[in-house]
């Protein structure tokens, strides 16, 4: 993984598609509101968590990330990735399951 850091353009390669894949996942959600509300009401309050969410993470999620980097190195940020998409997951099997 060291080897990614130590060559400037494949590390920008791959942060550029990280941001794509960040975008795309902040689209998607808005995009799966309509289909997973069950009424009007529902799809509006939807609308303004996964907005105030995402500036949540605007806010938290930088120093998160430079913290953990600058103590854990890439370790730390693997971690925290992986600790997201986790709940990520888990958060998304129990929402499947709300009737």
């Amino acid at each position: 993984m060291s080897s990614i850091l130590d060559q400037p353009i494949l590390f920008s390669l791959t942060v550029g598609v990280l941001i794509l894949f960040l975008g795309m996942v902040s689209g998607a959600s808005m995009a799966m509101i309509p289909a997973l509300a069950r009424n009007p009401s529902e799809q509006a309050e939807s609308y303004g968590l996964v907005a105030q969410f995402g500036n949540l993470g605007g806010t938290i999620g930088p120093p998160s990330f430079a913290f953990l980097i600058s103590f854990y190195g890439i370790y730390g940020l693997v971690s925290l990735i992986l600790l997201i998409c986790t709940l990520g997951i888990v958060f998304s099997y129990l929402a499947s399951r709300i009737k």
